[in-house]
């Protein structure tokens, strides 16, 4: 990595370790398995002309073999029944398939990388293992989109170093709980170490990496630490005030709930955190990148797993947009760098992150952002396979609620918007969206992977995409020639 990518804030932050490359074992020795390399643009969409421009980075040379012939990685069963044209239609957004529970048969590889560059300049490189399906994700920011280019080659590249890493043992301090490279010129000969195979392995056994050994595995952006780091003090906060609901069946299902529409809406972020606050006041919340926060009082209200999952996206919805700052920097006409001068002249960060939080639960959120946020959490209760219109039942209950004018404090009632504008925009989401989710309700019988892929995106589906039916037709002729 250049030292001008270094001093511009290039930023390498990975969610969770990049899986190994396995070797296969033939007459002539040990071969490496291939990594085979999609590169799509700001929106995901893949085409040759755009693959044909890609050249994987020297580095990768050394530590990987890496294909960029995406000819060979459909050279498969279900893609030879189908002409060039209706190849390349079908792989224009190559995460559907790469989603699919077929997608062993689609395509002749254990590992794909599809690399993808952001509009606000981050790279995400997603992994997949087909063999394990299993998804992992490394982004970069970069601080330009000119460089956009030059921070996919990085990421590739890296997604090769880090490929390496995990296959090389690594030895495990017992007592610190890192764990280093082997050869490391810093570890102790006063302690004994515990050698282990890989580095995912050892973060399994609870074991954190090295920062020495493995600089790039702690990096954040301005934006994330900030955020991050109002997140942890409005928590607190939050925490200081209400009592944690001890661990039991509804804490479980409040977590078990949020983590489905995590995993089956494609979060970057799996690292969310939902708790169960023990008030009678009527309330849902998220602090800056988590944790989500509903309270008893609401739960004694929700009658279904459907109902609350319809909450818990809500609140995401939320966090993920980074609603909390913005509704703050928005109260003070203020930004993130003001946020940075605000500490600067002497407010100290947990005072601003009671100021953050006291702003939200007394004012709430805008219109604009709480109708947003309505949509996105039904929609995503949808994705994660729980029925959207039990949100419109919640929205019933809050509502009559507010009518009888019970509660006090801020809590839900106060901080978001009351009215039939909020129902009437539900059923118009509902209704418009019904045709497309009926079609993906059949899809989900015979390839749960890629309908489930397509929930997660039916807002943008509905209101983006041209020729959404013909890609649908096309997948289900790619189907029929699936061996089951």
């Amino acid at each position: 990595m250049s030292q001008r990518l270094v001093a511009l804030g290039l930023v390498l932050a990975l969610v969770t370790p990049v899986f190994s490359q396995p070797s296969i074992e033939t007459k002539s020795g040990s071969v490496q398995e291939p990594l085979f390399v999609l590169v799509t643009d700001s929106e995901g969409a893949w085409s040759p002309e755009q693959q044909a421009r890609f050249e994987p980075p020297p580095a990768l040379g050394h530590a990987s073999t890496v294909s960029t012939d995406w000819k060979e990685l459909v050279d498969t069963r279900p893609f030879k029944f189908l002409s060039y044209q209706k190849r390349v239609a079908l792989l224009r957004y190559p995460r559907r398939l790469l989603a699919s529970s077929w997608a062993e048969q689609y395509f002749d590889a254990r590992h794909v990388l599809v690399v993808n560059p952001a509009e606000d300049g981050r790279v995400t490189g997603r992994l997949f293992d087909l063999r394990d399906h299993r998804v992992q994700t490394l982004v970069v920011v970069h601080e330009t989109r000119s460089g956009a280019d030059e921070a996919r080659g990085e990421a590739l590249a890296d997604a090769a170093d880090r490929a390496e890493v995990a296959r090389s043992s690594v030895v495990a301090h017992p007592e610190s709980g890192l764990f280093h490279h082997p050869g490391a010129e810093h570890l102790s000969p006063r302690v004994e170490y515990t050698t282990v195979e890989t580095a995912q392995r050892a973060e399994i056994y609870g074991f954190q990496a090295c920062r020495v050994c493995y600089p790039g595995t702690d990096r954040e952006s301005l934006y994330d630490s900030i955020d991050h780091r109002l997140g942890v003090l409005v928590a607190q906060t939050v925490e200081s005030r209400y009592r944690l609901a001890p661990v039991g069946p509804e804490t479980e299902r409040v977590q078990n709930i949020g983590n489905r529409i995590l995993k089956e809406n494609r979060f970057l972020d799996q690292g969310y955190q939902f708790f169960v606050l023990e008030t009678e006041t009527v309330n849902a919340f998220a602090a800056p990148t988590g944790p989500i926060y509903v309270t008893t009082g609401m739960l004694d209200i929700l009658e279904s797993d459907d109902e609350l999952a319809a909450i818990l996206g809500h609140e995401l919805s939320h966090s993920e947009r980074k609603r909390a700052r913005r509704q703050y920097e928005r109260s003070r006409e203020t930004g993130v760098f003001g946020l940075l001068v605000t500490v600067a002249t002497g407010v100290p960060w947990a005072q601003l992150g009671s100021s953050i939080l006291s702003t939200v639960m007394a004012r709430g959120y805008s219109r604009a952002y709480e109708l947003e946020a309505d949509r996105d959490g039904m929609m995503m209760a949808y994705a994660a396979g729980y029925a959207p219109e039990d949100f419109l039942l919640v929205q019933e209950k809050l509502k009559a609620l507010s009518e009888q004018k019970r509660g006090g404090g801020a809590n839900w009632l106060r901080t978001h918007p009351r009215g039939d504008k909020r129902l009437k925009q539900l059923r118009e989401v509902l209704d418009d969206t019904r045709e497309l989710r009926a079609q993906l309700d059949e899809l989900e019988k015979k390839d749960i992977g890629t309908a489930r892929m397509l929930k997660s995106q039916v807002l943008d589906l509905q209101e983006g995409e041209e020729n959404l039916q013909d890609y649908l037709t096309l997948y289900q002729e790619l189907l029929s020639h699936v061996e089951s």
